[in-house]
């Protein structure tokens, strides 16, 4: 079994063994889900609550009072109680034996699933509102159940997890094929040979289409390797649209790659167009920027020892967004 914490939950882990290999914990965490589990902890009067999430379920665990005590014994408190909460969640007794038999040693790697992520913050925010803890226990099986009855990504985990185990537990090998790195296959013309600024209608067509491909390739990129959802897949591409058919178009294709100066015009560019209205969407933009030159440099467009200068052309880029943005407001 792996347990994937956030890096600031990492440290009540450290008692627990460590993966020998995160590129292998993470594909084993891929092809087994129901495996494997994300945390993270809040602070509700100075103890330590410990949220863990399954990968394949989204089930919560509710562990109180996590300290430098009984960390020690976080392995056994763990399988304790993944016993106990599927016991109530009326899971039959031989399937959670079975359940634990099959997960074998709890391992630590570390968090990545950012939908995961997601739905433990959402979880968290739902707790801290509701403000149904019992200081007084270790597992808080009640309130696991509860937020398990509870609505998250279209769905109960509750019922998710019932659903499962009403079929055949399996472990699955992993593949030479997940191991291997993600690939970005390329089907459009570089960046550094396409035309810009004073374009034909013909050739406009084709750098729209060429757009495009490029657009398909990030999609499948941010999918497939980043795995983030569908709401931030579809604002990064928003963005990068923008980027590549309403500014680059016009400004210099291979500028974006080479002198990298044309990155921070965009953010005022995009502020004067009305393409965002408030600093937060001028910072989500540089999120999706940087999201977007790490595909670049997955397909080669880009070396990875510019990605420093990038970083710092964005982050110029988002500031004097935010500032023409609040320059159009003074002016109106």
């Amino acid at each position: 079994m792996i347990i994937n914490p956030s890096k600031k939950a990492l440290p009540l882990f450290n008692y627990l063994p460590k993966v020998a290999d995160k590129k292998l914990a993470r594909s084993f965490s891929d092809s087994n889900p129901l495996f494997s589990w994300h945390a993270n902890y809040f602070n509700v009067k100075r103890k330590k609550i410990l949220l863990l999430v399954n990968d394949l379920t989204y089930f919560p665990i509710v562990l109180v009072g996590i300290d430098a005590k009984n960390k020690k014994q976080l392995n056994e408190i763990i399988r304790t109680a993944i016993k106990e909460v599927f016991q109530a969640a009326k899971i039959p007794q031989e399937k959670i034996i079975d359940y634990l038999d099959l997960a074998g040693e709890i391992e630590v790697s570390a968090g990545y699933n950012r939908v995961i992520t997601g739905i433990i913050n959402n979880m968290i925010t739902s707790l801290e509102y509701h403000e149904r803890f019992n200081l007084d226990v270790l597992i808080d099986v009640k309130l696991s159940i509860d937020l398990a009855d509870s609505v998250f990504k279209e769905t109960f985990p509750l019922d998710e997890l019932r659903k499962v185990f009403k079929e055949p537990l399996v472990l699955h090998d992993i593949s030479q094929e997940d191991l291997e790195e993600y690939v970005v296959k390329r089907d459009w013309k570089s960046l550094a040979d396409c035309k810009s600024g004073d374009l034909s209608e013909k050739e406009i067509e084709e750098a729209l289409a060429n757009n495009q491909r490029i657009l398909k390739a990030f999609q499948q990129y941010l999918e497939q390797h980043e795995k983030v959802t569908k709401k931030t897949v579809n604002r990064h591409l928003s963005t990068i649209e923008y980027y590549l058919s309403g500014y680059l178009i016009f400004y210099g294709f291979n500028q974006a790659i080479s002198t990298f100066e044309i990155i921070s015009d965009f953010f005022s560019w995009g502020a004067r167009k009305n393409l965002w209205i408030s600093e937060s969407a001028v910072k989500k933009a540089g999120s999706s920027m940087k999201k977007f030159y790490q595909f670049l440099i997955a397909a080669g467009e880009v070396k990875e020892s510019d990605m420093p200068e990038i970083r710092e052309q964005i982050e110029m880029g988002v500031d004097d967004g935010s500032m023409t943005l609040m320059m159009m407001d003074d002016w109106y």
